[in-house]
């Protein structure tokens, strides 16, 4: 029987998904020295907000000044630093463009999907490609450090609000407007 390369590649349904995830914990955090209390939280809300699964491979980057809290808060999970303002998204970038080209498509067989916790726009070329080949593309942030671009390109965006808590996107890929008050009444 003849299959095509891309259905050869394709899970058999009710299989579980797997998942590459790629988090840049300072941009989801809000903060490039954030407190331990408050990565252990994000990354908390992140797990709650999409699934993880125990063969879905994790990728953490963060600045070494809170690389030992982020370890710590997330046990199992490859770990990457980096110094600079797009240190951990280069860092999580070169992760993607190696761990996808690995299994001969765009997400080989080795992922059926891919998980970006953060919301720079430097990700949104790489989002388009992955889900123009098919690819899922799901988007974990908060709404304020949301690219417009990013949001677009993604296949699913989920945001968490200022509380660490998920909650879905209300908007569609075509039209994003986020309204984010501020104050102590909030």
């Amino acid at each position: 029987m003849a299959t095509t390369a891309g259905a050869a590649r394709r899970r058999p349904r009710g299989r579980h998904r797997r998942t590459l995830h790629l988090v840049d914990v300072e941009n989801l955090v809000g903060d490039p020295r954030a407190a331990t209390a408050a990565i252990r939280a994000t990354l908390d809300a992140y797990r709650r907000a999409i699934r993880v699964e125990p063969d879905d491979l994790v990728v953490l980057a963060a600045n070494p000044c809170v690389a030992l809290d982020v370890g710590l808060a997330w046990p199992g999970a490859l770990l990457r630093t980096a110094r600079g303002p797009d240190g951990a998204d280069l860092a999580l970038l070169g992760d993607l463009r190696d761990l996808t080209a690995l299994g001969g498509g765009p997400s080989g067989e080795r992922f059926d999907r891919v998980a970006i916790g953060g919301g720079d726009h430097i990700y949104a070329p790489a989002v388009r490609r992955l889900t123009a080949d098919g690819t899922p593309v799901v988007v974990v942030s908060r709404p304020e450090s949301l690219a417009f671009v990013l949001r677009r390109a993604a296949s699913q965006v989920i945001d968490l609000d200022a509380g660490g808590t998920a909650v879905p996107a209300t908007v569609s890929r075509s039209v994003a407007f986020v309204v984010c008050e501020s104050g102590p009444d909030r």
